[in-house]
Formats: C-alpha cells, sequence, structure tokens
C-alpha cells in the first residue's frame, strides 16, 4: 500500500512546482522531499516530474498522479483544519453540567465567578438538569464535569468533594409543618413525600430508607416539579428535596422549604471523566474546586 504521506509530498511538489518552496511548505530539508520523490517513481515505475536546473514540470504520468492525489490532499486539509479548530475549542471551552438546584448552591457560584475572573479568554458553559442525563452526557463527552451526590467511583468516574447538601422537604406554605424552623422525622409520620423514582447515589438513598422507616410514605415519581404540591389530596403532599447548606433563599409566594432535624449531610461530588490528559484550562477547574473543597473544612 502506498504511503499516504508520500501522496501528500508529491502533491506539494506537483503544485508548487519548486522542490525548494515545497520543502518550505511541508518544513522538512529539500534533499529528503528530493529522495521521497524518486522513491515514488521508483514504485509507481515512470517519470512524474522533468527537472532542469531552472524549472520542474509534470509529465503526463505526474499529472494523472496529481489529479488523482488532490482530493485527498484536500481532504486531509480539511481533516487538519478540523482537528486544529476542535484543539482550539476544547483548549478554550469548559462544560459544566449542575443539578437544577445547583444554581442556587454558593459555593459552586464562587467557583465559577473566581476561574471566570482568573481565565477571561476561557468560555465557561453551564447546563442545568437531571442528575441522571447529566452523568450520560459527561460519560459521552459533551460535558466536562457534573456536580451531583453521586460517587463517581461507582460509575468509572473521577471525583472528590466539594460541598454539602442539607435534606428538607418542600410544602406549601398553609402546610402545619410551615411553622417549624426544621422539621422532626417524627412529624412525618402518615405524612405523603414525593420523592424521585430513581437511585441517585448510597446516602440519598440510605437517607429514604430513613424516612419510610420514620412512617413517612414514600411517592415516587420520574420528576419533581413544585406543581405536584397544588394538587388536591386529603393531606397536603411534600416533596423531598435536598438544597445546598451555603444556599441562595428563594421561596416562591406560596411554596417553601424547611430542613429536616438532625438529618444527615449528603456530600456533592465534582466529577469527571478518567482520562491521563485534560485541557489546561479543564485542569484549571479542577484544581480550583479542590480549592473549594469544603470537605476540607469539616468541624
Amino acid at each position: 500500500m502506498t504511503d499516504l504521506r508520500l501522496m501528500l509530498q508529491f502533491a506539494a511538489v506537483a503544485e508548487e512546482l519548486s522542490f525548494t518552496r515545497a520543502a518550505r511548505r511541508l518544513n522538512v530539508a529539500q534533499p529528503w522531499l528530493s529522495a521521497r520523490i524518486r522513491l515514488l517513481e521508483e514504485e509507481v515505475g515512470d517519470t512524474l516530474l522533468e527537472r532542469t536546473s531552472r524549472r520542474v514540470a509534470l509529465t503526463a504520468a505526474g499529472e494523472r498522479l496529481l489529479a488523482a492525489v488532490r482530493p485527498l490532499a484536500a481532504a486531509v486539509e480539511s481533516f487538519e483544519a478540523d482537528l486544529r479548530a476542535i484543539k482550539k475549542n476544547n483548549a478554550s471551552t469548559v462544560r459544566v453540567g449542575l443539578r437544577a438546584t445547583g444554581s442556587r448552591d454558593l459555593m459552586q457560584v464562587k467557583l465559577m465567578d473566581r476561574f471566570e475572573a482568573a481565565n477571561p479568554s476561557v468560555r465557561l458553559i453551564v447546563e442545568a438538569g437531571f442528575t441522571n442525563a447529566l452523568i450520560d452526557r459527561l460519560q459521552r463527552g459533551k460535558l466536562d464535569f457534573v456536580f451531583a451526590a453521586v460517587d463517581g467511583a461507582d460509575l468509572a468516574l473521577e471525583s472528590k468533594p466539594f460541598s454539602f447538601d442539607r435534606p428538607g422537604l418542600l410544602m406549601r406554605r398553609s402546610d402545619p409543618l410551615a411553622e417549624c424552623a426544621a422539621v422532626p422525622l417524627d412529624r412525618l409520620r402518615g405524612r405523603q413525600v414525593a420523592v424521585l423514582s430513581y437511585p441517585l447515589g448510597a446516602e440519598i438513598d440510605n437517607f429514604l430508607k430513613l424516612l419510610a422507616t420514620s412512617g413517612a410514605k414514600l411517592e415516587r415519581h420520574r420528576e419533581l416539579h413544585e406543581t405536584l404540591l397544588a394538587e388536591q389530596r386529603q393531606e397536603p403532599l411534600l416533596i423531598f428535596r435536598a438544597l445546598p447548606e451555603a444556599t441562595d433563599p428563594r421561596d416562591a409566594a406560596d411554596v417553601l422549604w424547611r430542613p429536616l432535624l438532625a438529618a444527615p449531610r449528603l456530600t456533592i461530588n465534582i466529577l469527571r471523566a478518567r482520562s491521563p490528559r485534560h485541557s489546561p484550562a479543564r485542569e484549571g477547574f479542577w484544581r480550583l474546586a479542590g480549592e473549594f473543597n469544603a470537605a476540607r473544612k469539616e468541624p
């Protein structure tokens, strides 16, 4: 099989009609390039270039070969241009996935603010969504980082603790539990609590078992929208939701959040794909997240 590089080197000489210019274009030595073209002529069994002390010209065989090689050379040039664009984009972009409550996590907001201030040429793209969907996009290379209450080791991802969430409940302001600054677990006996139907991680799953043990009736949903609270029921519904310890409180007019008393904290990890090499910008984001790591500042 003919060496692809040899074909591209011939195309450069044929287009330039000068070994000197072609060698400069390819960033190689002229004598080495001349030897390579002679090697190709031996392989073809015909003269491809007429050489004189004053000029280089294509023979009929050279013309035919150039016509065949030109599409290949154009395809390689296009590929290299695309590759450079991808490398440039990877070097200047950091894509972060946040849970629906992530925008309320002041630790995450502060991290991204500081990263952008220190890296003005890097584009920081933030995508919000459900944890499972974000993890899937991270594993498929569509995101660089995800903040979630899951252990990366379980998913063959690299992870480290970043911050903590505090378990709590969303409720209507008219709910009897709204009077509690923090809701005791024994007040949940017999109450319907909406939780997600799919596993989210060992810490959360274990805590949901604790809720059930306390007498709460867990009602599983694929998605947890606050509109569930508007449903007419004999007894008002509660929605399980963990919020960041360092949070930006934004209770709606008729909905509020109350923490659960004596509930264990949930670890929020920053996750990324395992790779021997990350771009400097992405490595910088990972390193800065380590400096913010709330787990290192536990009392």
